[in-house]
C-alpha cells in the first residue's frame, strides 16, 4: 500500500454506517439538529462539475443520506455546520477566487507530514463551515504520509492545517462513539442548543500529536 493511501481500504468503517449512528444520534437527542433530505445523484455530479473533480465515494454517500444541514438547524458538528451541496461549491470558489487573485500571498505554508504546505489547495472540499472563515475539508492531495480523503482543519486566520482523521467515515465514527460514551454536553443558551465544545474535531486530535507519525492517528 503506498503512502498516500486510498479512503477505501480496509479498515475504514462503511460510511453509511458511521453516518447513520451520527445523524441517528442527532435527531434522536439534539432538539435543534435538523437535515436537508438527501442529495439525487443528479445534483451530486452537478456539484462535481462546478468543482472540476469527482468527490470521493465516502462523501457522496453522506451527502446522498443527507445534502447538510437544513435552514436554522443549530450546527451539528460541534456546533459547527455540515455543509450543503450549494455551500460546499460556493465555499470552494470562494477560496479558488481569493487564491488566484493573491489574496494569500505566494500561497505558501509550512508542510507537514501529512498536508501539503498550502494557504489554500485546489483539491481541498470543504464540507464543514464554522460561519467565520474556518473550514474542514476533505483533502484529495496529501502530502507523503496522508491518504486521500483524509480529513483536515482550515484556518482562515493561522497557518495551521490539522489533520482530524484518515476518512469521513473514521472521523464519523468516532464523533459518534463519543457522543454514546456522553463526552459532549447539549447545554441550551437563549433558546439555542449548543455542544459544551467547540467543534467535534476534538474528538480526533486531542490528545495526539498531530505531526507526528501516521499510526498516531488512527481512524
Amino acid at each position: 500500500m503506498t503512502a498516500a493511501q486510498s479512503v477505501t481500504e480496509r479498515d475504514a468503517p462503511p460510511i453509511e454506517e458511521a453516518a447513520r449512528r451520527l445523524f441517528g444520534w442527532m435527531r434522536q437527542h439534539h432538539p435543534g439538529a435538523a437535515f436537508n433530505p438527501g442529495a439525487a445523484a443528479g445534483e451530486i455530479r452537478a456539484a462535481e462539475s462546478r468543482m472540476g473533480m469527482a468527490f470521493p465515494a465516502d462523501l457522496a454517500a453522506c451527502l446522498a443520506l443527507a445534502n447538510g444541514e437544513a435552514f436554522r438547524s443549530t450546527g451539528v458538528i460541534g456546533n459547527w455546520t455540515l455543509l450543503d451541496l450549494e455551500t460546499i461549491v460556493a465555499e470552494y470558489e470562494l477560496m479558488n477566487d481569493l487564491a488566484g487573485r493573491g489574496a494569500f500571498g505566494d500561497n505558501a505554508n509550512p508542510a507537514t507530514p501529512f498536508v501539503k504546505g498550502v494557504w489554500w489547495h485546489s483539491r481541498w472540499i470543504p464540507v464543514v463551515g464554522s460561519g467565520s472563515g474556518h473550514l474542514i475539508c476533505v483533502d484529495l492531495d496529501p502530502n507523503a504520509s496522508g491518504r486521500t480523503g483524509q480529513i483536515i482543519l482550515f484556518l482562515h486566520d493561522a497557518p495551521a492545517r490539522y489533520l482530524i482523521a484518515h476518512s469521513l467515515a473514521g472521523w464519523f465514527t468516532r464523533i459518534a462513539d463519543d457522543l454514546e460514551r456522553g463526552v459532549y454536553t447539549l447545554q441550551e443558551e437563549h433558546g439555542y442548543w449548543r455542544f459544551d465544545n467547540e467543534a467535534f474535531m476534538w474528538s480526533s486530535i486531542e490528545g495526539r500529536d498531530i505531526y507526528g507519525a501516521p499510526p498516531q492517528v488512527t481512524a
